[in-house]
């Protein structure tokens, strides 16, 4: 899991938003700003994640059994996935 999430740490910091500030430096328009926001945004989610993974405060969230209850602290139903690449 945390391999994962670390890979896709590194496509967003080193991919995704170097090329989305090139594109801004260029022609800044409102989708690559909106474009840059979502994905510092990701990588700031992976931030948190990764840092809980090595904290162990996820092993709940993680075993084969869920949790009996969730905590306020606990990711909401409604959250937001990972912006797409362009390719």
């Amino acid at each position: 899991m945390r391999t994962f999430l670390g890979r896709c740490r590194t496509w967003g910091t080193e991919r995704e938003i170097p090329r989305t500030l090139d594109r801004l430096a260029q022609d800044a328009t409102p989708s690559d700003a909106a474009r840059l926001h979502q994905w510092t945004t990701w990588v700031a989610f992976l931030d948190h994640a990764l840092g809980e993974l090595d904290r162990g405060d996820l092993d709940p969230w993680l075993a084969d059994e869920p949790p009996e209850s969730v905590s306020p602290q606990s990711p909401s139903a409604g959250a937001v996935g990972a912006p797409r690449s362009s390719g």
